[in-house]
């Protein structure tokens, strides 16, 4: 969801958009232990891990490469009733 899309949401139910913080500048990416996972899912491609450990470190993996792209971001959003 963007946020144009929540502020209409929002405006839908009465609600106005007062407050738009971008997190994201304050995630660590690309930190060494990320960079060493990135490596390990990469490998890990070509065996037949499985496991709700290995889930997680794939999918923040692919989180992580979200962020990096910008196709990712946390936004804090403050909305008041009119």
């Amino acid at each position: 969801m963007t946020v144009d899309d929540a502020r209409r949401l929002g405006a839908s139910h009465e609600l106005a958009l007062v407050r738009d913080h971008d997190l994201t500048p304050h995630l660590e990416v690309g930190r060494p232990r990320d960079r060493v996972i990135g490596i390990l899912v990469g490998i890990g491609r070509r065996l037949p891990l499985r496991g709700k450990y290995w889930q997680s470190l794939v999918g923040g993996h692919a989180l992580q490469k979200a962020l990096l792209s910008g196709l990712v971001e946390y936004r804090f959003l403050v909305f008041e009733r009119r």
